[in-house]
C-alpha cells in the first residue's frame, strides 16, 4: 500500500501564483497525496480559487486559520499539521512550484532508507520563468558534523525541501509562531538538536520563486527580535557542538551576535528609548560577554560600544570581533 503525503501550504493574497503552485502539484508523479492549504485571512479571491481544485479533486482541502491563533504562515503550517491525515509531511509555499518528480523520489527514498526521520531536496530560484534559475546547492550534503555545518551555512534547507516522516514530528513543537524571521530556519535547528536522521537527494527538485523587489525587512525590531533569538538559541547549544569544529562555530555566532545587538540598539531613536531596548537584552547581553571565546580587551570594547550606542547613537567598530569577517549586511548603518 502506498503512503499518503500530506502536503500543507499556508497562503495569504497570492490567489494568481497559488494557481501556479497547486497545478504542479497536480502533475506530481507520485498520486497518493493530500494537500492542504490554510488560508492566513486573504482579502483577494484564494478561497474562490482553491475551492476550483477541491471540487474537481477530493485531494484539496481548503481551511482558514481560526481567529485564535497568531496570524502568520507558521500558525498556518502548524495548523495544516493538525489536520494532516497522512504518514508523510511536506511543508511547501503558496509561490513556489514542485518539480514532477518531487513527491515519488523523496518518498521512494524514504522507503528504501526507513532509518531515516527526512530526506531533503534544494530547490532553483527563478524571477518571471524557469530559462534563468539558479540551484541552491549546500556546499556540505552530508548529515556528519550537521550542527556545525548548519549554524555555518555549509549545510542549508528550505521549509520546502524535506519530506518528513509524521511519527518524527509527532509531540514536538513545530514552527515558532512568535518568530517574523528566521522561522524556518530555528525549526529545523532544532530538529537537527533532536537529533534528526536526513540525507539530501542531490538534485534540485522545486522552484523557488523571487520577488523582484528586495524587501527590506531587517529594520524593525521584532524583526531584528527575532534574528537575535535564533542566534541565541544556537549560542546556548554550542556546548553540542564537537570540538573540532567548537571554536569557528563558537566565534562566529558570537561574533554574530554583537553585530545584531548594535543593530538593535541602533533601532532606539532617543537616548531613553536605547535604554529602554539594552535594559530587555542585558542579561543575555551579559551571557554572551562572559563566553570564553572573548578576550579581556573584547569585553571591554563591547562594553564601551553599548554605552556609546545608547548614548551617542554611535560605535560600530566596537562591536566587530577581530574572528569574524563582518557580513556586510549588518554593518550598513
Amino acid at each position: 500500500m502506498n503512503p499518503t503525503i500530506s502536503i500543507i501550504i499556508p497562503t495569504y493574497n497570492r490567489a494568481e501564483l497559488l494557481k501556479e503552485t497547486l497545478d504542479s502539484v497536480m502533475k506530481q508523479t507520485y498520486e497518493h497525496w493530500e494537500c492542504i492549504i490554510v488560508d492566513d485571512g486573504s482579502s483577494d479571491n484564494t478561497k474562490q480559487v482553491v475551492e476550483n481544485y477541491t471540487t474537481k479533486d477530493s485531494r484539496f482541502k481548503y481551511y482558514e486559520r481560526p481567529p485564535n491563533l497568531n496570524k502568520g504562515a507558521n500558525a498556518c503550517r502548524n495548523y495544516g499539521f493538525k489536520q494532516s491525515k497522512g504518514s508523510f509531511v511536506k511543508w511547501f509555499d503558496s509561490d513556489d512550484i514542485m518539480k514532477p518528480e518531487l513527491l515519488k523520489k523523496q518518498i521512494n527514498y524514504l522507503l528504501q532508507h526507513t532509518d531515516l526521520d527526512c530526506c531533503i531536496a534544494y530547490g532553483e530560484t527563478f524571477k518571471e520563468s524557469f530559462e534563468i534559475t539558479n540551484v541552491q546547492r549546500p556546499v556540505v550534503l552530508e548529515s556528519k558534523n550537521a550542527l556545525a555545518n548548519f549554524i555555518l551555512n555549509k549545510t542549508f534547507f528550505s521549509t520546502l525541501g524535506p519530506l518528513w516522516k509524521k511519527e518524527f514530528l509527532i509531540n514536538k513543537t513545530l514552527f515558532d509562531e512568535t518568530l517574523h524571521k528566521l522561522q524556518d530556519t530555528e525549526f529545523h535547528f532544532r530538529m537537527l538538536l533532536e537529533p534528526m536522521k536526513f540525507s539530501f537527494i542531490d538534485e534540485s527538485l522545486f522552484y523557488i520563486r523571487v520577488d523582484n523587489e528586495r524587501i527590506s525587512s531587517q529594520t524593525t525590531l521584532p524583526l531584528l527580535d527575532s534574528i537575535f533569538r535564533y542566534h541565541y538559541l544556537v549560542f546556548n547549544s554550542l556546548n553540542l557542538i564537537p570540538e573540532a569544529s567548537k571554536n569557528e562555530v563558537s566565534n562566529y555566532i558570537v561574533s554574530k551576535l554583537f553585530l545584531i545587538i548594535y543593530r538593535i540598539l541602533m533601532h532606539g531613536a532617543s537616548i531613553k528609548e536605547r535604554f529602554s531596548i539594552h535594559k530587555i537584552y542585558k542579561q543575555s547581553i551579559q551571557n554572551i560577554i562572559d563566553h570564553k571565546s572573548i578576550s579581556t580587551f573584547e569585553k571591554f570594547k563591547i562594553s564601551l560600544g553599548i554605552y556609546s550606542v545608547i548614548l551617542f547613537k554611535k560605535g560600530l567598530l566596537f562591536f566587530k570581533i577581530k574572528f569574524f569577517k563582518i557580513l556586510s549586511f549588518f554593518t550598513n548603518k
